[in-house]
């Protein structure tokens, strides 16, 4: 269970261990072993441990640690279980707090037996105090004393004022109780600013933007050393910063202030209400008017909520700019789990895990040969294009305004609302910087947030991915940089990289990839897919070996300068919610969540295939990082041998420039009508196996690419969809039926679109349904339909028109735009890509509107789909 502004605390192994811990959101804790040393699976006692510092001046911490004591008749080893035990509570300084089972007399009970007589022999030596509420937690259970209690060690039993009390159950086999403490924690606060009040204002924007004017008129007009530009940036972001405390302060967030005045009265009418009602219920005292008022407050609390949040909704689908992004951004909010940080051994503060994370994700292991890295350093820089104030406001405007700020906390919108006082002065930097090349130290230093990988071990600092926030100029810096870089990068990129390019992406190579596919099976060919997996990619470029690579490839020298002083001489801390780590040099790679580093790291691998004249023939498809091999042979056995040889051949490509290709986590497929072939391939000694399905960004492709498990995938991605927009386009919620429809067209339809828009000639009429039928699903339960509604009512009463329609027009549209772009391998479809499918929609004849729903009772069977009676079965 989940409860609001309350952090969850629980990691088991073992399955049956289900302890957990709530801490109210703004302590700052790490988690650590209940027992030092000792991981869940080898112990006896279950739990789960907290290290908190509650004082950060004086650094005084306390473990706090929730535990349940097997009973005796659990047939656990008595000796291994005092030993657990006694480990436990001899940690100084903790608390230790749960369902105990000690048989002691103290608790009540005839004797003492067991852990009990541990726990004596420590309250009779000093070493801990046992403090319980005086009352039976299990007063219905004959032979039972209190069993529910707390033990304070050491230092921890100078804490005063400590009272424990019983409270009302709630649905429990033990009476609940309340342990109080006097203990001053120091709590954080999430800061946030009040932009809008900027915003929706002229006059104020006006005045903003006068104030940062004059805070800046003290700056020179031009700069001419480096150590001039950095203190030009470092007082232009302190004007920023200051005119922001002027004009929108920080303030605690709270989400009662986003509330109108009248709902916040509302609430606390009804929370006084409650204060009565349950005062009086636990004095066994209760009152029929006084649930009755509590009962209509709450009523009008609930509805005042929701005519707020169908408010707000219409608001965001009648805002001209941004709505659709905005509800998607909503929806994978709704999806994302709480970020916290995760129980590495060894770290015993929050500090201490930040730095862990920060050291897992540099990589300090990716040199090169010498004859790879490069010698020149002499040629003078050649100045880059002067900016101008357009080129600089367009840059600008591409920011998203709610991205998270770098180091220096301003944010882009604070930036657009500067106007010209802010793209003036910030002109006389990017003049320098384009001049001589220079990047700023101050925009080196990145803060790193870590996001968890799914599927990996969470106790494991390497299953998550290092983001690093940047500061805002120095983004826009890199904005300027990019449109310079432009050129030089498309010229070498080769075309089957997709990957972070103008006109490319996921769905150009999904569907580049699909038809060479398709094209080969209907040739009656066989196609060896291998797909390698990069380690830390982007954190493993060797800075010298990219220069390299960019004087082979007769790069300008003013380019490479450029990027070599933008990757030389990086840092990075982490963060925590307002907990950061210490610096850390960054001796390679890039910086992820940079908008140079993609385009970086596709020149860095440009030259994968230049050099290897064997790997020509084949086909590959890259994607950033994620390379696919592709072999088409008429024999499966010889696809097998070719792709595995060209494998090898890349896979040394990629350990001579110091990344880590992993060929244990290879993944590869054969696609094939034929059944006898080899089920295996050889890659670098290592014998990997075949899978009847493999993912290739996001969408599953099986071997006879029917997209059936894709089909499942989508389906299962939809519910969760579903389960999470439930309280918004739920049956339930309260929502307007347009808010409701508009949430679904904005985050449902781009998950049922992906993959099936780029392959659909290859999905069946029952994929289809199966898909579309989720989409139904959805419309029926948020406006509230019958289940049993007939489907060609329900676009008749939405007056829309059916899914698998919008997938034919988005298919037909989006094989037009590839024909004027003129994409490698996509300027036609060919005939194999027409030719397939009883659903082609590049067929006129085989339109998918053609689909009859045929309603339940009119079906021969009820769980066929057939419109005509089945054939009949040999005998």
């Amino acid at each position: 269970m989940d409860i609001l502004n309350y952090d969850k605390i629980t990691h088991s192994i073992a399955s049956h261990l289900t302890t957990a811990m709530y801490v109210m959101r703004g302590i700052r804790w790490s988690q650590t072993d209940v027992t030092p040393g000792t991981e869940e699976r080898d112990r006896l006692i279950e739990g789960v441990a907290i290290n908190f510092t509650y004082d950060h001046l004086t650094g005084d911490s306390l473990k706090i640690k929730g535990i349940y004591i097997p009973h005796r008749s659990d047939h656990f080893d008595t000796s291994a279980l005092n030993d657990e035990l006694e480990d436990i509570l001899t940690e100084a300084p903790n608390i230790t707090i749960g369902d105990l089972n000690l048989k002691m007399t103290t608790l009540n009970q005839t004797r003492d037996e067991g852990a009990g007589i541990l726990v004596r022999d420590l309250c009779s030596s000093d070493v801990c105090t046992i403090h319980h509420t005086g009352l039976p937690s299990r007063p219905n259970s004959a032979g039972y004393g209190i069993l529910d209690a707390a033990i304070f060690s050491h230092d921890a039993q100078a804490f005063d004022n400590i009272t424990c009390r019983q409270i009302t159950p709630v649905g429990s086999d033990h009476m609940p109780w309340l342990l109080d403490l006097s203990i001053v924690v120091d709590r954080e606060k999430t800061l946030v600013r009040n932009i809008r009040a900027i915003t929706n204002s002229d006059e104020i924007r006006r005045q903003y933007q006068q104030t940062l004017w004059d805070k800046t008129t003290h700056l020179p007009k031009e700069i001419t050393t480096d150590t001039e530009c950095e203190e030009y940036i470092l007082q232009l972001e302190k004007a920023c910063t200051e005119t922001l405390d002027e004009y929108a302060p920080l303030h605690e967030n709270n989400r009662r202030d986003q509330l109108p005045e009248e709902i916040n009265k509302l609430i606390e009418e009804r929370n006084r209400a409650k204060s009565v009602a349950w005062r009086l219920r636990f004095n066994q005292n209760r009152t029929t008017e006084q649930n009755r008022i509590y009962n209509s407050l709450k009523r009008q609390v609930q509805q005042a909520l929701v005519e707020y949040s169908s408010e707000i909704w219409t608001r965001i689908i009648n805002d001209p700019q941004n709505n659709r992004a905005q509800m998607w951004r909503i929806q994978r909010n709704l999806k994302a789990p709480v970020q916290r940080l995760p129980h590495i051994e060894s770290c015993n503060s929050e500090k201490e895990t930040i730095d862990a994370l920060v050291d897992a994700a540099i990589v300090t292991e990716a040199e090169i040969n010498n004859e790879d890295k490069s010698t020149e350093k002499t040629t003078p820089f050649q100045p880059l294009d002067p900016t101008s104030i357009d080129e600089i406001k367009l840059a600008l405007r591409r920011f998203k305004n709610k991205k998270a700020p770098g180091p220096d906390k301003i944010k882009a919108d604070a930036l657009k609302l500067g106007g010209n006082p802010f793209i003036i002065r910030y002109k006389v930097i990017a003049d320098y910087l384009l001049l001589t090349g220079y990047y700023p130290k101050r925009w080196k230093i990145g803060e790193c947030i870590f996001l968890h990988k799914a599927g990996k071990n969470y106790r494991d600092a390497k299953s998550y991915r290092p983001i690093t926030l940047l500061n805002i100029m120095g983004k826009l810096h890199e904005r300027l940089l990019l449109s310079r870089l432009r050129q030089t990068a498309d010229r070498l990129q080769p075309p089957f990289q997709h990957g972070f390019t103008k006109n490319r992406g996921t769905g150009t190579q999904i569907l580049r990839t699909g038809k060479f596919i398709t094209d080969a099976l209907e040739a009656k060919e066989s196609v060896a897919m291998v797909l390698t997996d990069l380690s830390k990619a982007f954190d493993s470029i060797n800075h010298e070996g990219l220069a390299k690579k960019l004087q082979t490839a007769d790069i300008p020298n003013n380019i490479i300068q450029v990027i070599e002083n933008y990757l030389s001489g990086r840092k990075i801390y982490g963060r925590f919610r307002t907990t950061n780590g210490d610096e850390k040099p960054v001796p390679h790679g890039v910086p992820q969540g940079s908008i140079l580093g993609p385009v970086i790291f596709n020149l860095y691998v440009h030259d994968v295939w230049d050099h290897r004249d064997h790997i020509r023939g084949l086909k590959l498809s890259q994607y950033a990082d994620d390379l696919c091999i592709l072999n088409r042979s008429a024999d499966p056995n010889s696809a097998t041998h070719r792709a595995g040889w060209a494998a090898e051949t890349i896979i040394d490509y990629y350990h001579r420039w110091g990344l880590k290709c992993n060929v244990d986590k290879t993944e590869c497929a054969m696609f094939t009508h034929k059944r006898k072939y080899r089920r295996t391939i050889r890659i670098k000694d290592e014998v990997i196996e075949y899978k009847n399905s493999i993912k290739y960004l996001g969408v599953h492709l099986d071997k006879t690419m029917t997209m059936g498990k894709q089909t499942d995938y989508v389906v299962q991605k939809v519910r969760k969809a579903r389960g999470a927009l439930a309280p918004i386009i739920g049956w339930h919620a309260k929502t307007d039926i347009t808010v409701k429809l508009a949430v679904i067209q904005a985050c449902l339809l781009p998950i049922l679109d992906y993959g099936v828009v780029q392959l659909l000639s290859r999905y069946s009429k029952s994929n289809l349904l199966k898909i579309e039928r989720q989409y139904r699903i959805a419309l029926k339960t948020s406006g509230q339909f019958p289940r049993r509604l007939e489907t060609s009512l329900l676009w008749d009463m939405l007056d829309w028109d059916p899914w698998h329609l919008r997938a034919q027009d988005l298919n037909e549209d989006m094989l037009r735009r590839l024909r004027e772009m003129h994409i490698e391998d996509l300027e036609t479809p060919g005939d194999a890509y027409l030719g397939y499918g009883q659903h082609n929609p590049l067929l006129t004849n085989t339109r998918l509107g053609d689909i009859d729903y045929v309603p339940r009772k009119d079906r021969s069977r009820l769980l066929s789909k057939r419109t005509t009676a089945p054939r009949p079965h040999k005998l």
